[in-house]
């Protein structure tokens, strides 16, 4: 079984994964695209058109646990629990057969376009001040999926550090879609913020508040480990400024830190790092955790948050309100 999974899970991220930086390359032509009132465009429109194409993650990452507490409401017979997963588990091709259909449909890019591109390309790579930037992008959301693919993923079993091994699947999945609803909450206002400030602020600061509330946890978790709803708090906290920062900044920095002919390219590279990133998260994470706890696990997600801020300080540039694409 988890044979089955692993390799459709790969299938799924070499083709949904292909898509990410082609999804926000488009976004971002949208912004400009032929028949707009203005020739010009700003790199904050862009910024805007691509960040709610990413809105959709959050909203996504809540329907499984609503789901569950659907399945949840089915009679007790018996061997129900085993069909509640399966009936889980099977409703997550719908999304991609969605996704699929929707790529079908999408028109082949005209060859004379792609060539151009390709040269123009060609000549954006030998440029080192992108390989720089780079560092940036790319360095940023591989260390996001570093701390949150392990702190999503295993969302369970530190709720069952904090509540007790005897809370419900009923009262997990209620609790796992407040976080998830507070991350929805979270998205919403960092789309806000995304247009007064830019992404490389909304990314340094979310990270470095990823990092003091992970710090919190760790202190109160070796501190005060009765506090479990204060903790599940700053859990919740936790999740409202990592989605509304970083994990929206890092998905739009490869669009607007390069030329548009590079950006998607880039943009892929990023992605596949970060891909990287959330499989080291999910590997490590259980490991670290058997052997030492979760207060261990925060604090390392802690200084991983810094290196993180550290990152986007010194390897992006902030973005000038005046900017124009044509």
């Amino acid at each position: 079984d988890m044979g089955i999974i692993t390799g459709s899970r790969f299938i799924l991220g070499a083709g949904v994964g292909g898509c990410y930086p082609l999804s926000a390359a488009k976004a971002a032509k949208a912004a400009s695209a032929p028949g707009a009132a203005v020739a010009k465009v700003s790199v904050y429109d862009i910024v805007g058109k691509v960040a709610n194409a990413f809105f959709w993650q959050a909203p996504g990452s809540c329907t499984p646990y609503l789901i569950a507490l659907v399945l949840l409401q089915l009679p007790p017979v018996q061997y129900i629990t085993s069909w509640q997963f399966r009936i889980l588990l099977g409703l997550g091709a719908l999304p991609a057969l969605v996704g699929l259909s929707m790529a079908v449909a999408e028109p082949e890019e005209d060859p004379d376009m792609r060539s151009r591109s390709n040269a123009a390309l060609t000549v954006e790579l030998r440029e080192s001040r992108h390989l720089i930037t780079l560092v940036g992008t790319a360095g940023t959301w591989l260390l996001y999926d570093v701390v949150m693919f392990g702190t999503v993923i295993f969302a369970p079993t530190i709720l069952g550090d904090l509540f007790g091994e005897h809370q419900s699947l009923q009262d997990l999945a209620l609790r796992g879609l407040l976080m998830g609803s507070l991350a929805v909450a979270g998205t919403l206002c960092g789309l806000q913020v995304l247009r007064f400030i830019g992404p490389k602020t909304v990314c340094t600061a979310g990270f470095a508040s990823g990092a003091g509330l992970f710090a919190v946890f760790a202190v109160l978790r070796q501190t005060l480990p009765d506090t479990g709803q204060v903790a599940f708090m700053v859990l919740c906290s936790l999740f409202f400024f990592m989605y509304g920062g970083p994990n929206i900044a890092t998905f739009v920095l490869p669009i607007v830190s390069f030329p548009p002919d590079a950006r998607s390219t880039f943009h892929g590279i990023s992605a596949a790092l970060a891909k990287a990133g959330a499989t080291l998260g999910a590997l490590a994470f259980p490991q670290v955790n058997r052997r030492f706890g979760t207060s261990v696990v925060m604090l390392m997600q802690s200084l991983v948050c810094v290196v993180a801020a550290l990152l986007s300080h010194f390897f992006l540039r902030p973005l000038e309100g005046n900017e124009v694409e044509e």
